[in-house]
């Protein structure tokens, strides 16, 4: 017991720069596949912003863009999904060493639906959970806000008071 790490252990250590390197040179050789994804990401998100801004501050309020801009705005959205599917397949074949260049676009979005339904549940039961939590602490803080002015000396057990309040 020397303090020295065994010749098993020198050869599983982590060098960060080598690690870098590693990666670098995994990135730099599967540049074209991640600068499709990225220009076609970026383009999205473009379009996406130019949807949620209706014009000048002057626009908003005379010009209508209907149920369509909306719809359109919902589409794109949709479209982002699958991008975000085209990066997870991406990265998961270059995290297991396979060429990604041959990737057609089929094999990238399938299983797009129930990957665009599971992002929508998510979101929905997070939304839902937001509620869930904000809705009864604003009730809890309109209930109880006030009972701390409503303390009587003899009364020093701050959970009395609170089950005076609910009752």
């Amino acid at each position: 017991m020397s303090g020295e790490p065994s010749k098993q252990s020198r050869e599983r250590l982590i060098v960060p720069s080598d690690e870098l390197r590693f990666g670098w040179r995994k990135a730099v050789g599967n540049l074209r596949p991640w600068l499709w994804l990225c220009g076609i990401g970026a383009f999205l998100a473009i379009v996406q912003n130019a949807l949620s801004r209706p014009g000048n501050y002057y626009d908003h309020y005379y010009h209508y863009y209907g149920p369509s801009h909306s719809l359109l705005a919902l589409c794109i959205q949709a479209l982002q999904v699958a991008v975000v599917l085209a990066w997870f397949r991406v990265a998961l074949r270059l995290a297991d060493d396979k060429p990604v260049g041959d990737l057609s676009a089929k094999e990238l979005l399938a299983g797009y639906l129930p990957f665009l339904l599971t992002h929508v549940l998510v979101a929905l039961i997070v939304g839902a959970g937001l509620i869930l939590l904000v809705v009864p602490g604003v009730i809890w803080a309109v209930t109880y806000a006030s009972r701390p002015c409503c303390a009587r000396p003899r009364t020093t057990v701050p959970w009395r008071l609170c089950a005076r309040a609910v009752a």
